[in-house]
């Protein structure tokens, strides 16, 4: 029963032990975190850095915990930052599996939002799609006109649009007006988006959306990113219904706007747009110009693609056929890359999808964590409290063995005093001559050995060996313990299971080789 009760204090302690140690690191990696979010808009990397300190910090603890989660969200964002979306997902998705298994609905559908932004920057539609109507779910069964519901319609409708769905599209559309009658900026980007997709079925909406804009806003006052989509949908819309000289202005105010908003990306697309309208004009010179300005700014295949068919036509009506031949072999040439790129691409998104099928394996695995944990931990338990047995056991026995050896030292000691013989005298080589009883220790230093005395505070030094001056000494006196000492066991004040203190202070320790011809001494 003893041997139970600290055995007991012993796994309490443990416990405890083990549970502060997993709340410090908690805090700590919770301090890396916020440290990330304050550097995230500052300096990228500076973000990454703290948040990658946190996510080891609890890569392998209990994946249940909200701060982990956290840091799995700022991972998602900062390598959404970085345009690595489908590394983003991967965080993401890992964050969503936590907030599910803890009920956190809302935090759920926070990260489903990102995991879709993902999917439609990754072009997977179907799967963003899937995601999205996921969250209209939610919010139509909890609030049914919370204004997220009104965005999510909107990012439906431009997913639609990309699917070539226009009817569903603009049915979207409707939708997510409502939630923003008071919201005159969105409302006026939803406008623009809806002209985007009128043009492709109905002009005439189109039309009647244009006279709608320009009589209720004052577009210069609107933010050049939004002037510049306006603009060229309102371009576009003429450009359809063949109102070329209507269109160009348009055209011209979407170039301007984009180039004073410093989105370059688009500025390609402009100046084809706006070359597009001069060869309808059959100003072919100018045409040229601006297509060949257009070609030069392209970033993606897709803008090279519109730019080269556009320059095999301009060329061809121009009557240079030479030239036309060239853009169309350039333009056959891109077909057939962006078809390979295509093909490439499908063979990765399997490679993806196979990555993900072993990334939700792993999740599922990092959610079985904490039982592994917990029988990790009482394994654990059981090894220490057979240590601890041991150990326990181990030291009772080296008391008992101390207790056992200092009885016997001063009753060998006691006897000293009835035996007024004990004392020799010793004649060292330096002819110098020594009582046996004055001698604390000697100690072996190399070819010489030093006769440290009780009334002396330097040693006697003689050449010789501790083998030849044990034979000079009374052995019922003397006792090698070390192979570098002798000492006089009536000097002996404490000893314990390795070493033993002197009169004098000095500890000496105690071999074991020879410890136990000192116990058959004092055993006698």
């Amino acid at each position: 029963m003893k041997v139970f009760r600290p055995l007991l204090i012993f796994l309490v302690f443990f416990t405890n032990q083990y549970a502060f140690s997993q709340s410090k690191q908690i805090n700590i990696a919770e301090k890396y975190y916020k440290k990330a979010v304050e550097f995230e808009s500052k300096n990228i990397d500076s973000s990454f850095f703290y948040v990658n300190k946190g996510y080891e910090l609890l890569y392998l603890t209990d994946t249940l915990n909200l701060t982990y989660g956290d840091i799995l969200n700022q991972l998602g964002i900062l390598h959404y930052n970085k345009s690595e979306f489908t590394i983003a997902y991967e965080f993401f998705n890992r964050c969503y599996h936590i907030n599910q298994l803890i009920d956190n609905a809302e935090g759920s559908i926070k990260l489903k939002v990102n995991m879709a932004v993902c999917q439609k920057n990754l072009n997977n539609t179907t799967k963003a799609l899937s995601d999205y109507f996921e969250i209209v779910e939610y919010y139509e069964k909890k609030d049914s006109t919370h204004k997220n519901l009104g965005k999510v319609y909107f990012n439906i409708a431009g997913l639609y649009f990309t699917n070539k769905q226009y009817q569903c599209s603009e049915n979207y559309y409707i939708k997510s007006e409502l939630f923003f009658k008071n919201k005159r900026t969105f409302l006026l980007q939803l406008k623009a988006h809806r002209l985007a997709n009128f043009n492709t079925y109905d002009l005439n909406k189109s039309q009647k959306l244009i006279e709608e804009i320009e009589r209720d806003y004052n577009l210069d006052t609107v933010s050049p990113f939004l002037r510049g989509v306006l603009f060229n949908n309102m371009g576009q819309t003429m450009l359809k219904l063949d109102k070329y000289k209507e269109a160009l202005p348009y055209t011209f105010e979407a170039l301007h706007a984009k180039k004073k908003g410093g989105i370059r990306n688009d500025i390609s697309i402009q100046y084809n747009n706006i070359g597009n309208i001069y060869m309808q004009l059959k100003r072919y010179p100018i045409a040229i110009n601006y297509l060949d300005s257009a070609l030069n700014l392209a970033c993606t295949n897709r803008q090279k693609f519109e730019v080269l068919k556009n320059l095999q036509k301009v060329h061809k009506w121009n009557h240079n056929l030479e030239k036309s031949l060239e853009f169309a072999n350039k333009y056959i040439a891109l077909k057939d890359s962006i078809n390979e790129v295509l093909t490439q691409k499908e063979i990765v998104e399997l490679g993806l999808q196979y990555d993900m099928t072993k990334k939700e394996n792993f999740i599922h695995k990092l959610e079985n964590l904490s039982r592994v944990y917990k029988i990790s931990i009482l394994i654990i338990v059981l090894v220490s409290s057979v240590l601890v047995v041991i150990f326990l056991v181990k030291n009772k026995t080296i008391k008992k063995e101390f207790k056992t050896l200092q009885q016997e030292l001063n009753a060998f000691k006691q006897k000293k005093l009835n035996d007024q013989n004990s004392s020799v005298l010793i004649n060292l080589k330096s002819k110098a001559v020594l009582s046996s009883g004055e001698i604390l220790y000697i100690k072996s230093d190399g070819h010489y050995v030093e006769y440290h005395l009780k009334n002396k505070a330097k040693p006697e030094i003689d050449r010789n060996t501790l083998k030849e001056v044990m034979n000079m000494l009374p052995a019922e006196t003397f006792v090698r313990i070390h192979k570098s000492f002798i000492v006089n066991i009536y000097h002996i004040r404490i000893m314990n299971s390795t070493k033993l203190m002197l009169n004098n202070g000095v500890w000496i320790n105690l071999s074991r080789t020879y410890k136990q011809e000192l116990k058959d001494i004092l055993h006698k």
